[in-house]
């Protein structure tokens, strides 16, 4: 996997990430837990509240999920040509 950070241009403090997973076989049912919090909620356009903070994510259909007392988001992988992209923006 390559994860590739870069700092964002808003207004807000963030950072951008760009992760790459490869795999030389088969990979069902794999996800990426994006955050663990006290509560995760939808804000729309990607956009998902997490214990204060905000994260993005581009393309895939996140679920959310309680998991240990904790609620996680995850993003489904789903490898093409056995290669995925990951594109998720933090801000705090």
């Amino acid at each position: 996997m390559d994860d590739f950070p870069n700092p964002t241009s808003s207004t807000e403090p963030g950072l951008r990430r760009t992760l790459i997973v490869a795999a030389s076989g088969k990979a069902d049912n794999l996800y990426f837990r994006a955050a663990v919090g006290n509560k995760i909620e939808s804000a729309g356009d990607g956009w998902y509240r997490i214990d204060g903070w905000k994260i993005k994510l581009d393309g895939g259909s996140p679920q959310i999920r309680k998991a240990s007392g904790k609620t996680e988001l995850l993003v489904p992988v789903q490898l093409s040509d056995g290669k995925a992209k990951i594109e998720v923006e933090y801000v705090w």
